[in-house]
């Protein structure tokens, strides 16, 4: 039986993301070394801090990037002539209308949280806010 490729090349990692890692890990590794001496200061524990969350931000990227369902970066989405998301916020304006609410219990352990457009505002309001909430209580069967 042949043997199994590395599991970079079986996950399609392509080889300039775990360029990184041997350094890293060197650096963690070199740094483990100096936490455990009895010479440990705070300057060491901080490196080490700085180090051991720059290899966990690298495997992060890694992680989520290639194994787990990957998200399309800006290069994937030019090269498949997609709009890039648009990150910036779209601003919403202050309240017109009041909201009151009105709280209905809904079995032995949910209550309802209606909100409803007070009286005489309901022509101000955006029509998507007018919702409800369920809240619930109790998880656990009565005691006997």
């Amino acid at each position: 039986m042949p043997p199994s490729p590395p599991k970079k090349t079986a996950w399609g990692i392509p080889q300039t993301a775990i360029d990184g890692l041997p350094l890293l890990i060197t650096a963690a590794e070199t740094i483990l070394a100096q936490l455990d001496s009895p010479d440990r200061t705070t300057v060491i524990t901080a490196e080490a801090n700085r180090i051991f969350g720059e290899l966990a931000a690298h495997l992060r990227f890694i992680k989520d990037r290639y194994i787990k369902t990957p998200p399309l970066l800006a290069e994937d989405c030019s090269s498949l002539l997609l709009n890039l998301p648009d990150t910036t916020r779209t601003p919403r304006g202050d309240p017109k209308a009041q909201m009151t609410t009105e709280i209905r219990r809904s079995g032995t352990d949910m209550l309802i949280l209606a909100y409803h457009y007070a009286e005489g505002t309901e022509h101000l309001a955006d029509p998507h806010t007018d919702i409800s909430k369920q809240v619930r209580w109790g998880l656990l069967p009565p005691p006997a």
